[in-house]
């Protein structure tokens, strides 16, 4: 996500002759990322509170959907992570104006060609062990008739789910 960032600023940057175009990309861009996080923080909640078994005993919806914001916490810090990473592997040798702005769409292009197995495998897992760990302990202290073993088994579920779609 912090790559397409990056290209679409650089690309727009690149190109413009009006600097609103620039300020319209960036807006294009924020609005994008909260929308598209905003309804990834709802799915993790409701999933989360129907398979702890929240849904059924005293549980508490809002509580659950702040755990869910709090278990991103790990993503944000790998994307930063992950900008550190391409920057130190020689991200700056491989300049913007070299990419087809096609591929700048796609946001993609330009962490593969840079991309390690740190990148790839380690930090994704890392992130997910993490956030997991978070889901499991927030679910169990904001929902007091929930479970350890049910909120775990809804953390794990979430979990899995998310390595599957980082991973294909």
């Amino acid at each position: 996500m912090a790559s397409s960032v990056i290209a679409l600023i650089g690309t727009r940057w690149q190109y413009a002759s009006d600097p609103f175009v620039l300020f319209e990309a960036v807006i294009h861009v924020l609005f994008t990322i909260v929308i598209n996080l905003g309804s990834r923080l709802f799915i993790v909640a409701a999933v989360l509170y129907v398979l702890s078994g929240a849904l059924w005993k005293n549980g508490n919806i809002v509580a659950t959907f702040a755990v869910a914001c709090w278990s991103y916490a790990p993503n944000a810090i790998a994307q930063l992570v992950t900008l550190a990473l391409v920057t130190a592997e020689g991200a700056t040798t491989n300049t913007f104006t070299n990419l087809e702005p096609a591929e700048l769409a796609t946001g993609t292009e330009f962490l593969s060609q840079t991309s390690s197995t740190l990148i790839n495998v380690v930090l994704p897992l890392t992130v997910v062990l993490w956030s997991v760990y978070i889901l499991t302990q927030g679910v169990d202290a904001a929902n007091e008739d929930v479970p350890f073993a049910g909120a775990f088994g809804a953390a794990l579920i979430v979990g899995c789910g998310v390595l599957l779609l980082e991973f294909v």
